[in-house]
């Protein structure tokens, strides 16, 4: 797994090559598109039917306006391919930019221009073809100051088999389902990206997602970010909005308290995953201001989360953060506004930070139960048997405002510095 001490490593995994923007326009292969003819003179480039197709290393600039072409990189499996788009207007039933075979292939938005890459709503979104706007079997770096627009009306919107970095750019992704996605990685260094999709806005389905600067925008139907194994944020200005955001009145889970709830409000049907980060190993945040407004978790992991610094802020319909094993704060400013559990893990350590809890039932709760369900909102169980946690604060600032328990913890509790404020509810009844 991509621990702690293996930052550095993600790091030095955005290579020169990856920052490559300069080209020299007379050992460049110039592509002019438009609804009349493809001019191309070069014997890097084969026009089939509506195939362009790049057959040799090298850089191609591509301009012009094309509807129902695609752009297929099929190389050798070392070759680097460099592509220019300076003002572009690809449209294509599936895939404008398809990168079939290649050793890396870098996408430089030139200088002031705008680009627009279009897949088509009449496209099957169960063919076997490729499903993202750009679909790369390959290595696939974007970078440059120009603008890409990305609009996948029938699936993805940029999808990398391999590694996806993005370095620089200014990049508008609207994807009917993820927004962009790479199987082993996904890294940003800079850039302004907004992503309004229809499931997962920054997802690594094998590897881990790595953010060291730029702008993200999410607004997700799904989560915001997802990683199979971790996320590291060292840096840079994240803001997520998953599946419409944290609701008016928070979905409760109904406690065995007597004959009568007074917390219990209005159940909530999940039809999918919902949490701003989730991953399934670690959660490190280094840095950066962090702003997430999500209908499930604000930060989950199924193992640990550790908060060194930044600001982030979060609004929830459920957990503010969660992990399964361990939630360790080093650092930081965390403001979580509005939560069922503010902060929830089975071993939870304070040693700096200011953080503020706002709950609808326990602020801080710490539980060996992994209450993670199929539908979040399903009724839990009460968790007084459940054994094994436990709470150290050694340092930092922690207020709690929590309508049920200020802090819950089954198992042990040991305060040795720091400071913690906690306001109860205002009417109290039998557990």
């Amino acid at each position: 797994a991509f621990a702690v001490n293996n930052l550095d490593a993600a790091v030095q995994e955005f290579d020169e090559i990856d920052f490559k923007t300069a080209f020299n326009i007379g050992a460049s292969v110039l592509v002019k598109l438009s609804e009349h003819e493809i001019i191309c003179d070069d014997s890097g480039v084969e026009i089939d039917g509506s195939i362009i197709r790049i057959i040799t290393r090298g850089t191609y600039i591509f301009t012009g306006t094309v509807k129902g072409e695609q752009i297929v990189v099929d190389t050798g499996s070392s070759d680097l391919v460099h592509i220019i788009l300076n003002g572009v207007d690809i449209s294509h039933s599936a895939c404008p930019i398809y990168v079939k075979k290649a050793g890396r292939v870098i996408i430089t938005l030139a200088e002031a221009s705008e680009n627009i890459l279009t897949s088509l709503s009449d496209h099957d979104p169960d063919s076997e073809r490729p499903n993202a706007v750009i679909f790369s079997q390959n290595d696939l770096t974007i970078n440059g100051t120009g603008k890409l627009i990305v609009d996948g009306n029938h699936r993805h919107g940029i999808i990398s088999r391999e590694n996806l970095k993005i370095i620089s750019g200014s990049l508008d992704v609207n994807a009917a389902a993820d927004g962009i996605k790479g199987k082993m990685k996904v890294g940003v260094t800079g850039g302004d990206i907004a992503i309004i999709c229809g499931n997962d806005g920054v997802e690594s389905s094998k590897g881990y997602v790595y953010i060291e600067k730029g702008s993200l925008d999410i607004t997700s139907g799904g989560d915001g970010i997802q990683a199979e194994t971790n996320a590291v944020i060292k840096g840079g200005n994240i803001r997520i909005r998953s599946s419409g955001g944290s609701p008016d009145v928070i979905a409760a889970n109904t406690f065995a308290r007597g004959p009568f709830n007074p917390r219990q409000q209005i159940v909530t049907i999940a039809e999918k995953s919902a949490k701003g980060i989730k991953v399934k190993v670690d959660v490190i945040i280094d840095g950066g201001e962090i702003k997430i407004d999500s209908l499930d978790d604000g930060l989950h992991s199924d193992d640990i989360i550790t908060i060194n610094s930044g600001n982030i802020w979060i609004s929830t319909g459920d957990d503010g953060i969660h992990a399964d094993n361990s939630f360790t704060a080093n650092g930081g400013n965390v403001e979580i506004v509005k939560s069922y559990e503010g902060i929830e893990a089975k071993t939870i350590t304070f040693n700096a930070g200011i953080f503020r809890v706002v709950s609808v039932d326990d602020g801080i709760n710490g539980t060996s139960q992994n209450n993670e369900t199929a539908n979040p909102w399903q009724m839990r169980q009460p968790m007084g048997g459940q054994q094994g946690a436990d709470l150290f604060i050694n340092g930092g600032h922690v207020v709690v405002n929590a309508d049920g328990d200020g802090i819950d913890v089954n198992g042990n509790v040991e305060m040795t510095g720091g400071c913690l404020i906690i306001y109860g509810p205002l009417t109290s009844f039998d557990a």
